[in-house]
């Protein structure tokens, strides 16, 4: 017996439906997988830009240290230079793979700028560079686009995937941790107010005698209160015998106290400990904080701590000239928390940022 017109008619169209169906399902999971798929390369990417960044701004503070004593907001980076840290970025973003590809980054996909701490941003440069901006890639412009899973079924061969840029900069420190504090004497801000380039000819300061731009600098009892002159010759003889633990220091939130002119009974322990520090070379290299202050009188307050400062101290005299000579340093210290307000010849290794 013959199915009726109409009847057949109906199955066709039900299995013509049913095979359509199947084909948008199918590739609704096509795209669905190659979606997931696209989002995880993505991923991979931003640890491989991440990771060139980072390797990129070390190296950059290995080329500034190299240098020794360098105001690098002055100093420009050389063809040399660039072609140093662009080896590094991509020794490391070639250990990592996006969509089973080690990456290699470009030098179009390196940028050099310097850091603003308060918009977090970077300003593209030359000259000053402190932060490395690198961006990983999966498309035709490089390390090629990535093939699709499913998604093919579509007529969709490939995608492209572009990571967002990471950012890692040298920036000023924020805070110096307990224990790393090496004197109870800070400098003035006015100091580096007064010096254009503080880390070049100009760098001589006297932490004694003070009270002058020669000796822009006053003596304190860190957190201590109230100042006097034993406390600090305690804190001094302490920091001899490793038995004084200087506090954490955080800048725009830490106040120090300073003594004035009260040291003239514990300079001879500073004496002692500076020949119980000192180097073969003679030197001491130490972190001091920078406090608020205006002008260079000697300071006999409650001062607010607004950044961090390395010197060099080379020369500690005794009666009668009783002179503290040391030259400030643009150093680039590996601890301490970064992003600080301001850079006062001490900066923190990096600060990282995702765009």
């Amino acid at each position: 017996m013959t199915q009726p017109v109409a009847e057949k008619r109906n199955r066709g169209s039900v299995a013509l439906l049913i095979a359509v169906a199947a084909v948008a399902l199918l590739g609704f999971a096509a795209l669905a997988i190659d979606i997931g798929y696209g989002l995880a390369t993505r991923a991979q990417l931003q640890n491989v830009a991440d990771s060139g960044s980072f390797a990129g701004n070390r190296e950059l503070a290995t080329i500034y240290g190299e240098k020794g004593n360098l105001d690098y907001t002055k100093y420009t980076l050389t063809s040399v230079d660039k072609a140093r840290l662009l080896a590094r970025i991509n020794e490391y973003t070639l250990q990592n793979k996006a969509a089973a590809k080690p990456i290699a980054v470009s030098p179009s996909d390196v940028q050099y700028g310097v850091w603003n701490s308060a918009t977090r941003t970077m300003t593209p440069a030359s000259m000053g560079v402190d932060s490395i901006s690198v961006t990983a890639r999966r498309d035709d412009q490089g390390n090629g686009t990535v093939a699709t899973l499913l998604a093919q079924v579509l007529g969709v061969q490939s995608f492209s995937i572009k990571a967002a840029s990471a950012v890692n900069a040298v920036s000023g420190l924020k805070s110096m941790p307990a224990g790393k504090g090496d004197v109870p004497f800070g400098i003035a801000k006015y100091w580096f107010t007064a010096h254009d380039s503080p880390c070049s000819s100009s760098s001589a300061i006297k932490f004694h005698p003070t009270g002058n731009l020669a000796g822009c600098a006053g003596w304190h009892v860190f957190t201590d209160s109230p100042s006097s002159a034993s406390k600090l010759r305690s804190i001094i003889q302490g920091l001899q015998a490793g038995t004084f633990v200087t506090p954490e220091t955080i800048a725009d939130e830490t106040y120090y106290n300073f003594t004035g002119g009260t040291v003239a009974s514990a300079y001879p322990y500073f004496v002692d400990l500076y020949n119980s520090k000192k180097g073969p070379d003679g030197t001491w290299l130490v972190h001091i904080p920078v406090y608020d202050k205006d002008d260079c009188s000697n300071p006999h307050a409650t001062l607010k701590i607004i950044g961090f400062a390395t010197a060099r101290i080379y020369s500690v005299t005794t009666s009668p000239s009783n002179t503290i000579s040391a030259n400030v340093e643009c150093s680039i210290v590996p601890w301490g928390q970064a992003d600080g307000p301001s850079k006062y010849g001490t900066s923190v290794q990096t600060v990282r940022v995702v765009k």
